[in-house]
């Protein structure tokens, strides 16, 4: 008879459970469903899936009349289904206020602590629509066996490499497998056209960086230095070595301006300051100079009429 009863109960109780979110069995308390999302166990290296866990709480005392409900379903009367949940509860406490522990079906344990009751889950019994099938699975720790990548060492190897080098590099590479050796051979005679076409590519690389830092310096040359041509110059001072032309410039270069240049005629260097295919209009350029008056009294109007060939 009581083993019965507490069945029906606890069965009545599941079977809400699995359609509502809360039941109320009066003069016990309310058990509660609620929704847990995944979760990872670093204590036992252990995933577990979404699940609904039931939990209890005495406090709740308010009748939602779906207890009884769910009696009536099976065809208990009003009358019947009110008078088993008073017997099953009744039971209950008492066994509870005697110190013993009740078994709720077979997915929990209800117990007294003080004032209180206390519910501990031990089965899963309500289904999840959102992870049905997933079952927990142990996934252990992944031990690390060298030593970590510090930020300082990233930022080593940043410094050190361009990547961006190293992709045109390996793509002009494999171009050269195809435009140097058709990779008609195989085997060896592949090998081989990788080496040479890194050797070639390494001999590239290195001829396009003389070549670029050459085609530097004659730019930078060519904006100091210039053969002169026919017309009228106003020079600063001249030398006989074009080194010390150079020097003069640099010495002065703040305060020169823009198109200022070095000018060889018949072995000597001018500095030039202004030039102009008239004598008057190099005049007007002189007074809208923006020069140091010490070096522009030692200017001179240098006339190119006629080139040695």
């Amino acid at each position: 008879m009581r083993n019965d009863c507490l069945q029906e109960l606890f069965g009545s109780v599941l079977s809400i459970l699995e359609q509502h979110a809360c039941v109320i069995v009066p003069g016990l308390g309310g058990f509660v469903v609620n929704e847990s999302p995944a979760r990872f166990s670093s204590e036992e290296d252990t995933f577990y899936p979404p699940r609904r866990e039931i939990f209890f709480n005495s406090l709740l005392s308010h009748n939602d009349g779906l207890l009884v409900q769910g009696y009536m379903k099976r065809g208990k009367s009003f009358d019947e289904a009110s008078r088993c949940v008073d017997e099953a509860v009744s039971i209950i406490q008492k066994e509870l206020e005697s110190g013993k522990t009740v078994l709720a079906g077979d997915w929990g344990v209800l117990s007294r602590e003080g004032k209180f009751f206390r519910f501990v889950q031990v089965r899963q019994v309500l289904k999840n629509r959102t992870s049905f099938g997933l079952q927990e699975f142990y996934f252990p720790k992944i031990h690390q066996t060298s030593s970590p990548v510090s930020e300082e060492n990233v930022q080593s190897l940043d410094a050190k490499f361009s990547f961006k080098p190293l992709v045109v590099g390996l793509a002009t590479v494999f171009a050269l497998l195809f435009v140097v050796q058709p990779l008609q051979n195989e085997g060896a005679n592949n090998i081989a056209s990788l080496q040479s076409a890194t050797m070639l590519m390494a001999n590239l690389n290195a001829e396009v960086s003389t070549k670029n830092q050459q085609i530097t310096i004659l730019q930078d040359e060519l904006d100091l230095y210039q053969n002169a041509s026919e017309g009228f110059y106003l020079v600063l001072s001249d030398f006989a070595k074009l080194d010390d032309a150079r020097n003069y410039m640099k010495k002065y270069g703040d305060v020169l301006p823009e198109d200022a240049c070095v000018i060889s005629l018949k072995n000597k260097f001018f500095v030039s300051v202004a030039s102009s295919l008239s004598k008057e209009e190099l005049q007007m350029k002189k007074e809208g100079l923006l020069i140091e008056e010490d070096l522009l009294n030692k200017s001179y109007i240098l006339s190119v009429t006629k080139l040695p060939r």
